[in-house]
């Protein structure tokens, strides 16, 4: 019997798969020794190519974790451009605070003006780190996705090789 989610082998008597724990139906331990509908939610391919059918779905289950991630760190990329202005303007009141104080109170002209310089040069810099976190999750998250695009795209092809397999035997056996 196989589970109907990754495609490992499941014990007869368990009720959860010991790969991705996934709930085995009380149904199908009944019907194991019976299934024999083709496709992959029958028995057909998970029977004959267990392992060609366990490797794509963990292929597609990998890629849909890589996804996730992805997205979390776009997530965490665009929250820091967020935050961008908070951290300039930080940035900007310890520059003119120092300035001030090491220029004197009678040139806070430069000081305010140091102050607006490290401000807008903060702002650039964090906006440029938080652009490139995100492009970088961003590339990961679309090399992910080709990942369980080429993962559904195989099992579609082992699922079609079958079912033409097996098409052309009962042609056969009917004389065509």
């Amino acid at each position: 019997m196989f589970c109907n989610t990754c495609g490992k082998s499941v014990v007869e008597t368990s009720r959860f798969c010991s790969n991705c724990g996934t709930p085995v139906l009380a149904e199908a331990h009944q019907n194991a020794a019976t299934a024999a509908a083709p496709g992959f939610g029958g028995s057909g391919v998970v029977r004959q190519y267990p392992e060609i059918y366990g490797k794509m779905k963990q292929a597609e289950t990998d890629g849909r974790n890589e996804m996730n991630a992805a997205k979390e760190a776009m997530e965490e990329a665009d929250r820091q451009k967020a935050n961008v202005l908070k951290y300039a303007s930080c940035v900007g009141l310890g520059a003119w605070l120092i300035l001030t104080a090491l220029l004197g109170v009678g040139r806070i002209y430069y000081g305010t003006l140091g102050g607006v310089i490290a401000t807008v040069l903060a702002v650039t810099h964090f906006t440029k780190k938080a652009q490139e976190a995100h492009d970088s999750a961003e590339a990961d998250y679309n090399a992910a996705h080709e990942k369980v695009v080429e993962a559904q795209r195989l099992l579609i092809v082992v699922d079609t090789e079958h079912h033409a397999r097996e098409t052309a035997e009962i042609l056969r056996n009917r004389g065509y």
